[in-house]
């Protein structure tokens, strides 16, 4: 996929093509659902802070197909309420089971992260 074109003008003038690549396993450009393994007495709570840190996020809303787990917002503030008595929750108090998938989004993100729970008892 040779279709970037790089212009540089700092010291007369250079184009060149940059042939970009896809990894396979890019969270984004796949766009497919990532195994994710938690333990299933983690609390929400925890397991935002790790996504945080490990997607580089800045204020995730998490949901599945069922249920919005964690979202803060201003214009609803029944919405925070229940989001911040889930941050204490494990994921079997959320009812979230093994290969449940949880949409992540992010303003940093164009599009939601899907991970797929891997629960595992330890």
């Amino acid at each position: 996929m040779s279709n970037y074109l790089n212009f540089s003008d700092i010291e007369g003038v250079f184009i060149g093509v940059v042939e970009l690549e896809k990894r396979p396993d890019c969270i984004v450009c796949s766009q497919q659902a990532q195994y994710v393994d938690v333990p299933s007495e983690q609390t929400l709570g925890y397991f935002i802070k790790e996504i945080i840190k490990k997607f580089q996020l800045h204020n995730p809303s998490l949901q599945t197909a069922k249920d919005k787990l964690y979202m803060k917002s201003e214009l609803i503030p029944e919405l925070n309420k229940i989001s911040t008595a889930n941050l204490s929750k494990t994921f079997k108090e959320l009812g979230l089971f093994d290969g449940d998938e949880v949409l992540i989004a992010d303003e940093t993100r164009t599009q939601p992260i899907s991970l797929r729970l891997r629960l595992r008892d330890d």
